[in-house]
């Protein structure tokens, strides 16, 4: 499998450019440990405002292999991050090689607007669909330096369809900002995402009422 190119860090109008990463990945992942509810998780304080300005050097993130457990995290971030965000309806269903994660009373393709004007506004919306691959980083006891690339992914796709107008295609600082608020909110909720993952291996489905 070929290492996907990472893009040049594309910073906001007046900020500048780092040095640019040509497909080499910055910072490997590197699992630890995998987290439980018994095990304490350190809050990541929610990202400065400031930092939008701010050019990220990008981690890669490799497609993973199929793993009930990462699936479950991964559909069970998806679920926090709608909590959050005050969508009160929302499910996810997860299989051995895959899983889904939406709000209202039927699935497909999720799309958040930007909520206003406000570029802050936007990115913090965008964290919904970074949700899923954060809760795998926390899960995997992963170590967040630079916004993660992993453009395969559909949930990058539609982060960056929101970010591209206020940030332009690929900006290293609007993604970070989403996944920095990601981490902010996971890593304070992780009981809760951690509860919907356990149910969601155990049932296939969330929420329960569901059954």
């Amino acid at each position: 499998m070929s290492v996907p190119v990472v893009p040049v860090a594309i910073c906001p109008t007046g900020t500048k450019k780092p040095n640019e990463i040509n497909g080499v990945p910055v910072v490997p992942l590197v699992p630890v440990k995998k987290h439980t509810t018994r095990m304490k998780i350190q809050v990541i304080p929610a990202p400065n405002p400031n930092s939008l300005k701010r050019c990220w050097p990008w981690q890669t993130y490799p497609a993973p292999l199929p793993d009930v457990q990462k699936l479950a995290h991964h559909e069970a971030g998806h679920i926090v991050m709608f909590e959050w965000l005050g969508f009160s309806e929302s499910n996810a269903t997860i299989t051995p090689t895959g899983g889904l994660a939406y709000f209202g009373t039927n699935p497909g393709r999720a799309t958040v607007g930007p909520l206003d004007e406000s570029s802050e506004i936007t990115a913090m919306a965008a964290s919904l669909f970074h949700g899923g691959v954060i809760a795998e980083l926390i899960f995997a006891g992963g170590v967040w330096t630079g916004p993660l690339f992993y453009p395969w992914a559909s949930d990058y796709q539609r982060a960056n369809d929101m970010l591209r107008a206020d940030f332009g295609n690929h900006s290293s600082a609007g993604h970070a900002f989403a996944q920095r608020t990601a981490l902010n909110i996971l890593s304070e909720r992780w009981p809760r995402v951690h509860e919907i993952a356990k149910h969601l291996v155990r049932h296939g489905v969330w929420p329960a009422s569901t059954l």
